[in-house]
């Protein structure tokens, strides 16, 4: 009897084993067919790839199909994003590249990437690996590169001396404390900003029409040579002086959270956003910057400002003129003063503002543009001051 109890047992864990083993199989995928990929992940992408290139004349490959070198070959571009994908579906490692030679574009964006090996890409033109976990990489080889995007990474060191073909590159979001851009003259577009950069030198870059560095920790910057510039986004740095009189292309200047005590814009006549709030100033000149139609100066201790000549501001188009027409000081919250609608509104019944006005309140006035307008600049920009600072806001 206990002979019959230990062979049902026996046949009962086989047939446990058993299940077990096909649902197993069927759940977890194997390691890729082809040996020199480790990633499933990775490797599907790129059977993915080879059918939608329709590489020798076939489309219906399968995932276990071991693709051959002569085909990886063909490859010209691969893009592999996990953007909005369960982690379980990312990459994590892209072991196999070394077969993909002839790829000239590659984006694996948003994946699970801690190291990559891109040495023997030397094709490459385009490299988009952000929003990844990579500490390091080398693209010292990839001299073909132009453009070169490493953004939202942990990336400490990179040496991009010898691409000196780069017309853009994105490495925002590091942890980068140096960089050393002065090869790359054929840059255009240079976006450094969120790391912990203490200084850089833009000089030999005189193509640059756009450059970001904000959230680092600049005290200085010359940018006198870089006279195509556009765009210069430079906010929450610490700079207490800049020289802007040889940029005079510029449309867009963020300069918010520095320490600057005075600025010259008198030469950037196409000026239409400038943004310098929390700062040190005490004056501004922008009567020459009559293309203007956002300027930014709360948190500043400008008494006076001259704004006639910036009719782009004024009610019929205003977006907000964030200026109190009154000396003021960060850490007070301005006294709001009642104003009456203008004559031109169609009511002149005077309007009482309250002085402690509610969230709603600011979020409506704000949120419409002709009560903006109706109030006066004074007080919209006093309850304005007053709602950020309610919410918390800088």
């Amino acid at each position: 009897m206990l002979k019959n109890i230990s062979t049902k047992l026996i046949m009962a864990l086989g047939l446990m084993l058993l299940i077990a083993g096909i649902f197993t199989s069927s759940s977890v995928s194997a390691a890729p067919v082809n040996p020199a990929f480790n990633d499933d992940n990775f490797y599907n992408c790129v059977i993915d790839r080879l059918n939608a290139a329709n590489v020798d004349g076939v489309n219906d490959r399968v995932y276990t199909y071991n693709a051959t070198d002569g085909e990886l070959l063909q490859l010209t571009s691969l893009t592999c994003i996990g953007q909005g994908k369960a982690d379980s579906l990312k990459i994590t490692s892209a072991m196999g590249l070394n077969k993909l030679t002839s790829l000239t574009e590659l984006e694996l964006q948003y994946n699970l990437l801690t190291t990559i090996d891109v040495t023997k890409n030397m094709a490459l033109t385009r490299l988009s690996f952000n929003y990844n976990n990579l500490t390091a990489i080398d693209v010292t080889n990839n001299t073909a590169l132009t453009y070169l995007d490493l953004d939202s990474n942990n990336i400490r060191i990179i040496d991009v001396t010898n691409n000196t073909a780069l017309t853009g590159l994105d490495l925002e979001d590091n942890s980068l404390t140096t960089i050393d851009v002065t090869n790359n003259t054929a840059l255009t577009s240079l976006a450094l900003s969120n790391n912990s950069l203490t200084t850089i030198d833009v000089t030999n870059n005189t193509a640059l029409t756009r450059l970001f560095l904000e959230d680092n920790q600049i005290t200085a910057i010359d940018i006198t040579k870089n006279t195509n510039l556009t765009w210069l986004y430079f906010w929450q740095n610490r700079l207490a002086t800049i020289d802007l009189t040889k940029n005079t292309a510029l449309t867009i200047i963020f300069l918010q959270d520095n320490l600057l005590t005075d600025i010259d814009v008198s030469k950037n006549v196409l000026l239409r956003e400038l943004y310098l709030s929390d700062n040190l100033l005490t004056h501004l000149d922008v009567t020459k910057n009559t293309q203007l139609t956002d300027l930014y100066l709360l948190g500043n201790q400008i008494c006076t400002l001259d704004i006639t000549q910036n009719t782009l501001l004024l009610p019929a188009n205003l977006k907000w003129v964030a200026w109190t027409g009154e000396c003021y000081v960060p850490e007070v919250v301005p006294e709001i003063i009642p104003e009456t609608i203008p004559e031109t509104a169609a009511e002149t019944t005077p309007v009482t503002v309250p002085t402690a006005p509610n969230t709603a309140i600011q979020k409506f006035i704000l949120a419409n543009p002709v009560i903006v307008a109706a109030l006066g600049i004074t007080t919209a920009a006093a309850i304005f001051m007053a709602a950020r600072r309610q919410l918390g806001k800088k």
